[in-house]
């Protein structure tokens, strides 16, 4: 074949691709021990709300997007669109993704959104068997019949300056109640473009599980500016398989974190554990000879650059402050002694702190990097 055919056949053959066979972008994150570590959105809106796009192009694009599972969580209170559409079910935007998402390796989970004045503001209810029972004269009612279903219940942006002017989440006596009687599990701590720091420490005090969704109406790719380095946030849910029931007795059990603008959010028993698994060191002693400057090569396999600050220092040595370990990438990590006249093999406990992954609010994770040392006097010290 001539070299100015190929451009046209390689046209013919992506055209010729199926949408099923397309290959997804998938960000990857390592699974941690004993669990998977599953993409997800649990915030998505449709047609058959106030959405802007049919139900299957969520699943298209949460395949693109390489995400495991996704709910639809069209309003109950809220469909500007219903006279377009006869049915009055409330199930039906969730069968329509369903079925188109089985051209995918994608789950799609059933849920509605409750959509009330503050308080108790939004609050999805996802993992229902029917969303019908939900439209209810009062919020207590909708909660109730959620809860009857034993759906997975959670607030929804609580700092949303639609109903919090001042962007602050506030805890009122109305999340109390649902709280204590066992029919709240979750708050997003991201919204849409928004982290909720103030939402993140009452998932820590209430031990609520945190999640981070979209919220998308329109599509994603016309929700983020991805040129202008926008990213829409993830849900990362630790679960034991990829399966619907694994999915609901994760999120029960408070195994997730949140992904979002290069920032990773959550308990450091599950992103301790994420960070270790991302990265990888060599097994074999850095060689140092008396004041010898020497590297450590450190590769990060995980799709999200980890920035490191030095916590504290080791005491014989001078070793990078600050090191960004580049997502793909292996980086240096610079190691030199301030001696030169000693011999010994070592094990040095490096102490940082990540500080873009936060299992608090302003609290970096920290972590140590164990590197192996054997040193040798320089010969004029001998």
């Amino acid at each position: 074949m001539k070299s100015w055919q190929k451009p046209v056949f390689v046209l013919a053959l992506v055209v010729a691709v199926p949408v099923a066979a397309q290959i997804a972008q998938k960000p990857f994150f390592p699974s941690i021990p004993g669990y998977q570590t599953l993409l997800c959105d649990f915030h998505l809106h449709t047609v058959f709300s106030d959405g802007r796009v049919w139900p299957t192009v969520r699943a298209d694009e949460a395949w693109r997007y390489g995400l495991d599972a996704i709910a639809i969580t069209d309003h109950i209170e809220y469909r500007p669109f219903k006279e377009e559409f006869a049915s009055r079910d409330l199930n039906r935007s969730f069968e329509i993704a369903a079925r188109s998402a089985g051209n995918f390796p994608l789950l799609v989970i059933r849920g509605i959104e409750i959509t009330r004045s503050m308080p108790p503001g939004h609050l999805n209810a996802i993992f229902l068997s029917d969303a019908n029972p939900l439209e209810t004269e009062t919020w207590e009612a909708a909660i109730d019949a959620a809860a009857e279903q034993q759906a997975f219940i959670f607030w929804n942006h609580p700092g949303w300056k639609a109903q919090q002017p001042d962007g602050i989440p506030r805890w009122y006596d109305e999340h109390e109640k649902i709280y204590r009687q066992g029919k709240l599990h979750g708050i997003e701590i991201v919204n849409y473009k928004s982290y909720y720091p103030e939402a993140h420490q009452m998932a820590i005090d209430k031990k609520l599980t945190l999640l981070g969704n979209t919220d998308a109406h329109d599509t994603i790719g016309m929700t983020y500016e991805e040129d202008l380095g926008e990213s829409r946030p993830y849900t990362l849910v630790f679960a034991k398989e990829k399966s619907l029931a694994a999915i609901k007795e994760a999120l029960f059990a408070h195994r997730t974190a949140v992904y979002w603008q290069e920032t990773l959010y959550g308990d450091s028993i599950y992103v301790a554990p994420l960070f270790y698994r991302s990265i990888q060191m060599p097994d074999s002693a850095l060689v140092l000879h008396g004041k010898s400057r020497k590297w450590v090569a450190i590769t990060n396999l995980a799709d999200l650059d980890y920035r490191l600050e030095l916590e504290t220092p080791v005491e014989g040595y001078v070793i990078s402050e600050e090191l960004v370990l580049v997502s793909g990438a292996t980086v240096p990590l610079a190691i030199r002694a301030l001696r030169s006249d000693v011999e010994t093999e070592e094990t040095l406990a490096i102490r940082f702190r990540v500080t873009n992954i936060l299992p608090a609010p302003a609290q970096p994770l920290r972590v140590t990097l164990q590197v192996p040392v054997r040193r040798l006097a320089s010969p004029d010290t001998k």
